[in-house]
């Protein structure tokens, strides 16, 4: 099978799990909000946030390595589960160590015991079948999207049911211990590959893991230093109103982009013998992530309140959300550019250099934080994140245009198209929306200015299309896209 047709299959498997667990997670936002507090919400991601910590100590780039090999053994194998199981057991035993002390921290005397029963999940996760990660490598996404599945409607259906019999927060603790019990449980009855303790390469593995670990301690405080700012100068209720507004905006993201993401990245450790086409992938990758985030920034930019009233209910309750929304949903556009370009980075192997990028950034970014919340109060972090989100960008695409050969002139040309549509878009979807009042319903306003939004979005896009193929590689790319799309259809329903 061809790379196209790999990364093909991968995507229309991880495209239908992506989908249906979104939909969960879109109901599950619904019920729960209406019945929790944003003060349950913070403290779960402050539980979260120490959990991801000690996490972090344990990220020994099996996944990576396993992936990146070209020649595998079972001592190599066994090596990485063991590695992973021993490191697991280890955090496991830290966060129950560091409980209480975590709690004093950001002084929540209810964190002590939700870190205690969380303290669960390291074990579960080292347990898990290696055979997963071979799958990976082979791209072989089936039987993975069924496991992500079956675990994940498991745990839905629990904590949506002790939220509506206990309704406090520990309907998510015992959902998300319900989840990693269930997933560890079934890659043993999906792959039959049964990993045995070994430690005959752990030499070779630690040389290649030791930058990794690193690397992931430093982007724990780099991507998580914001929310312990948050928790510990504002609370848990600015922290609950700060990680609901990002799992909202998540929800299209994981619907349109992960899924191409996810099934990408193993297919372009097949093509790194190839410059040419590997240079070609990063390249159209990138264009399509910014084709695809730029549109759901805007629409939460737009219809902020109107989403909030849908998702969450009471505007009122929740009224940090509708402010901060619009901000935190101009962060997506980098987030997942830096998310794809740190992946080809490490697929070069360049692991030390994203360790010194990160170590330096979080440095200074934990610096900014600290003066923005201390002066300004939550939306000024969020503005600051944004506006070092984008110069991250920028050096990212420096370095990959140094070590892979990508064009910056061709990037910046082919999304300027896309701004300038979703700029105009929006202005026109706007002046309906202030002049217009079709109904006081959210969802109503929603589906009226969100339908007149990407109708226009569309039309313009289509337009530029026409313009561009001709002259720009990315946007010929699309138009073949659309072809070989309408050519699918009439072979399909035509007849």
């Amino acid at each position: 099978m061809s790379f196209v047709s790999k990364v093909l299959s991968a995507t229309l498997w991880i495209t239908i799990v992506k989908w249906v667990t979104s939909v969960m997670g879109v109901v599950s936002t619904l019920i729960l909000a209406r019945i929790l507090t944003p003060s349950d919400f913070g403290l779960v991601a402050t539980a979260t946030l120490v959990t991801a910590f000690f996490e972090i100590l344990s990220r020994l780039g099996t996944e990576e390595y396993i992936i990146k090999s070209t020649s595998l053994t079972n001592e190599d194998i066994d090596t990485s589960w063991t590695l992973q199981l021993i490191v697991k057991l280890a955090i496991s035993l830290l966060i129950l160590s560091f409980s209480h002390y975590a709690s004093v921290f950001f002084n929540e005397p209810r964190l002590t015991q939700v870190l205690m029963l969380l303290a669960t999940v390291p074990v579960l996760v080292g347990l898990n079948n290696i055979g997963v990660i071979l799958a990976k490598k082979e791209m072989k996404f089936k039987k993975i999207m069924k496991l992500e599945l079956i675990s994940k409607v498991c745990s839905f259906s629990l904590t949506i049911t002790l939220a509506i019999l206990i309704r406090n927060y520990w309907a998510f603790i015992f959902g998300t211990i319900f989840h990693y019990f269930i997933y560890t449980s079934l890659t043993y009855l999906f792959y039959q590959y049964r990993p045995k303790f070994c430690l005959r390469s752990f030499y070779k593995q630690i040389a290649f893991s030791q930058w990794t670990l690193l690397k992931g301690m430093v982007n724990y405080t780099s991507g998580k230093i914001d929310q312990i700012l948050i928790t510990k100068l504002l609370g848990v209720i600015e922290l609950g109103a700060y990680t609901i507004s990002q799992r909202i905006i998540s929800i299209p993201s994981s619907l349109l982009l992960s899924p191409i993401t996810d099934a990408v990245f193993p297919g372009l450790g097949q093509l790194l013998s190839d410059d040419k086409d590997f240079r070609e992938k990063i390249q159209k990758t990138l264009f399509i992530s910014v084709l695809v985030t730029t549109p759901i920034a805007t629409i939460f930019f737009l219809l902020s309140t109107s989403i909030v009233e849908l998702f969450l209910g009471d505007s009122d309750k929740w009224k940090i959300v509708v402010n901060i929304l619009p901000l935190i949903a101009i962060q997506l556009i980098n987030s997942n550019l830096c998310g794809i370009m740190f992946g080809v980075i490490t697929l070069l192997g360049r692991v030390k250099f994203l360790f010194k990028f990160e170590l330096v950034s979080s440095i200074l970014f934990g610096v900014i934080y600290y003066l923005s919340l201390k002066e300004r109060g939550l939306e000024a972090v969020i503005i600051s994140k944004m506006v070092l989100g984008f110069l991250s960008s920028l050096f990212l695409l420096f370095i990959l245009m140094k070590h892979v050969g990508i064009s910056i002139s061709r990037f910046f040309i082919s999304v300027i198209p896309i701004v300038s549509c979703n700029l105009l878009s929006y202005c026109i979807a706007d002046y309906i929306s202030i002049n217009y009042h079709f109904s006081s319903l959210a969802i109503v306003n929603l589906i009226i200015i969100g339908v007149s939004f990407f109708l226009i979005l569309f039309l313009t896009l289509y337009i530029c299309v026409l313009i561009f193929k001709e002259k720009l590689t990315d946007w010929l790319f699309i138009d073949s896209c659309i072809k070989n799309f309408y050519k699918y259809v009439y072979r399909k329903y035509a007849k």
